[in-house]
């Protein structure tokens, strides 16, 4: 697999978090929630990142990489399109946990990976550039969700 596609993986719980951060203000008043309420979206995103870890490596061991890889991703990318379409903010938090859920899949999986293809050797090497993406990730990622923000509101 692509050393690129797997720190995109890796990446992609911290995009989840940091995207949201700027918009939880508007948030609130989309849903005429308060801002409390707002921050609770963001609680239960990385609840669900979080706890997909503990279990996304397991079941990659168990039934493979590539299935459960595209399990996690299809949840992932549904859970996101709920999210986006919600009409409520019940909606939009349940699906905000469950796309926590399929977010975390990258992160146990890609590391696995890499264990996998390299060995001992080298994979300590290559699991600081996977940090350093997901570093990268959140430093880059408030700026377009802001700019989503005020484009589409």
């Amino acid at each position: 697999m692509p050393f690129a596609l797997l720190v995109a993986l890796t990446a992609a719980g911290s995009l989840g978090t940091q995207l949201v951060t700027p918009v939880l203000l508007g948030l609130a008043t989309a849903f005429e929630a308060s801002q409390g309420q707002a921050v609770i979206a963001m609680a239960l995103f990385l609840a669900g990142l979080g706890a997909g870890q503990l279990f996304y490596g397991p079941l990659s061991d168990r039934y493979g990489r590539r299935k459960v890889l595209l399990v996690g991703l299809a949840v992932f990318v549904l859970t996101s399109l709920v999210v986006c379409f919600s009409q409520n903010l019940e909606t939009l938090l349940s699906g905000r946990l469950l796309q926590g859920l399929g977010a975390a899949t990258g992160i146990p999986i890609a590391r696995a990976i890499l264990r996998d293809c390299h060995g001992p050797g080298k994979t300590a090497g290559r699991l600081g550039f996977l940090k350093a993406a997901m570093i990268l990730v959140t430093m880059l990622a408030p700026p377009p969700g802001g700019w989503l923000e005020a484009a589409w509101g």
